[in-house]
């Protein structure tokens, strides 16, 4: 026997000599140990201590070391203790088709793949379509990934909207007017694009359809020449070189009717109603808005002769080339 044994028989024999009686545990010193395991959970009685690796044999309960336990397997059990199994998952991670077994006890995808950065950190990934980071894991759950990845892409054009030009006389040549300010369309583009290891590989456009036909602008341009006079704007057809003296009514050959029954004064303008018709309105600068309403035996051709009021002010003009306006 050994010395320890020796020890404890002593002290079995005073015990006895004392009236007393030998148990290591009475019925009142058994241990009652919480059991979880997943999502079962049940109480186990035991009457000595025994570490956490013998209780789960004891319960016959199987225990990977891929499992979570929240004690030391050596931990000895204590009345109260609530021991915690979290099985591992087995879970297949296919990259590219190739398969590999995992046992974990993450709770998503994302986690899972954290677990594994290192042995995915110089890959660039996708996850299915039907899958994200926060899907939950379940038991025999398989895991596809891929290094390729192939996307639809929905994108929007413009449809330039065109502008269409009318011409009008309402308006002076060289201003404009819009009618219609028109609006842009839009079409939309699907594209299949395909990413492999992060980057954009290619693009291939499905379809293109017109969501908003676009509205062309309609402006007005003017056609109608228009000349500024010190008594306002007006319009003119067209313009003429000439050669033009001044005239009274008092000079040799003159008298106070025109050729067309007119009094002659200022505002009269004698022409060759071959180059210019009779009754044409004209607009001299320097002189101002006249009316060809004379004729003179000297004016053919591209020449005109001024009426004034008096000998002074057709002398003050003179002889000049102008440039008139055959107006409107």
């Amino acid at each position: 026997m050994t010395k320890r044994l020796r020890v404890i028989a002593i002290v079995i024999g005073l015990l006895a000599m004392c009236g007393g009686t030998v148990s290591a545990y009475s019925e009142d010193s058994s241990l009652n140990v919480t059991i979880i395991e997943g999502t079962d959970e049940f109480t186990a009685t035991l009457d000595e201590p025994v570490s956490v690796e013998e209780l789960l044999e004891l319960q016959e309960i199987d225990f990977s070391e891929d499992d979570e336990l929240n004690y030391a397997l050596d931990h000895i059990v204590e009345d109260g203790d609530v021991i915690e199994i979290k099985p591992a998952l087995s879970i297949v991670i296919s990259f590219d088709g190739v398969p590999r077994m995992v046992h974990t006890t993450s709770l998503t995808v994302g986690e899972l793949l954290d677990d594994l950065s290192g042995d995915y950190e110089d890959l660039q990934y996708y996850l299915p379509d039907d899958m994200t980071e926060d899907t939950a894991l379940e038991d025999d759950m398989t895991i596809e990934l891929s290094s390729t990845l192939v996307r639809e892409v929905t994108t929007y054009e413009k449809i330039e909207k065109s502008i269409e030009y009318r011409d009008t006389k309402e308006l002076a040549k060289g201003t404009e007017r819009v009618v219609q300010e028109g609006s842009d369309g839009l079409v939309e583009v699907i594209s299949e694009e395909t990413y492999v290891g992060g980057t954009l590989t290619g693009s291939k456009e499905i379809s293109r359809t017109v969501v908003t036909e676009p509205v062309n602008s309609i402006i007005e341009r003017g056609t109608t020449s228009m000349v500024s006079t010190p008594v306002g704007d007006f319009k003119y057809d067209k313009t003429l070189t000439v050669v033009a003296t001044g005239y009274t009514q008092y000079d040799e050959g003159c008298d106070s009717t025109t050729a067309t029954g007119t009094a002659a004064i200022r505002g009269v303008v004698a022409v060759d109603p071959s180059v210019i018709p009779l009754g044409t309105k004209l607009y001299v600068p320097g002189y101002g808005i006249a009316s060809a309403e004379d004729t003179g035996g000297a004016i053919e051709g591209n020449r005109i002769d001024l009426c004034y009021n008096s000998v002074n002010e057709a002398y003050e003009w003179g002889r000049q080339t102008v440039t008139v306006y055959i107006l409107q």
